[in-house]
């Protein structure tokens, strides 16, 4: 046994730290309507948004919360960045360009997004398609309100409850918000993530180390 102690040791480590992520990523409970109204108000009441647009953002958050499955969630975030900074009711924007203020809103909510449980797969800046007197950014489909996009983000939330802990935490009103909505129009789609292939890269080399290791261990 004293021989195998490090490997023992070692292996218990690792352990928990597979059980802790595990946690980490686990989907939450369903979210009870009591739940969802708590969340709601605090959004209508400190989110830095023109009405109608904080009252349709709610109404589809509560028609959304109110579907919640307890699974994880795959938010497809497609993003323009506006030609100059909006002003917003009651919040000052410290960033000199659109571009800028979305940069510094996602670095300022790594970290409680983070503790959430929350994860970012995709973050990419738009390459662009066509240039001159009629820009495009896409392949298929020009109309004006589908085309000329900016960045795309593909984040995975544990479930439903995470992405109204994100949003609806006072902190996240007050200080972030405003340098996202500031700088971009976003469409936000919530996804179930159906199909998720990893990469194969890391699955050949996870697999080839187990095969090796497992060799090394038979000639022992």
């Amino acid at each position: 046994m004293t021989r195998y102690k490090p490997e023992i040791v070692l292996g218990t480590i690792l352990l928990a730290l597979f059980l802790a992520v595990c946690y980490w990523q686990a989907p939450g409970h369903v979210l009870t309507k009591g739940e969802i109204e708590a969340y709601v108000q605090r959004i209508d009441q400190l989110a830095p948004l023109p009405a109608q647009q904080k009252a349709d953002f709610i109404a589809d958050l509560r028609a959304w919360g109110e579907a919640d499955d307890g699974k994880p969630v795959y938010m497809f975030n497609l993003m323009r960045y506006y030609p100059q900074l909006q002003p917003l009711p009651g919040t000052e924007v410290k960033a000199t360009s659109p571009a800028e203020a979305n940069s510094i809103y996602e670095g300022m909510t790594m970290g409680i997004a983070l503790a959430g449980g929350v994860q970012m797969p995709v973050g990419s800046n738009v390459q662009g398609v066509r240039k001159g007197a009629t820009p495009s950014t896409n392949l298929i489909g020009h109309a004006a309100d589908v085309d000329n996009w900016s960045r795309l983000l593909v984040v995975r939330y544990p479930c439903r409850r995470a992405f109204f802990e994100l949003v609806g935490n006072p902190e996240y009103l007050t200080k972030m918000m405003p340098y996202k909505f500031a700088a971009l129009h976003v469409d936000l789609v919530p996804t179930d993530g159906a199909t998720i292939m990893p990469d194969s890269r890391l699955l050949l080399g996870f697999g080839s180390l187990v095969l090796f290791l497992a060799f090394g261990w038979l000639r022992a």
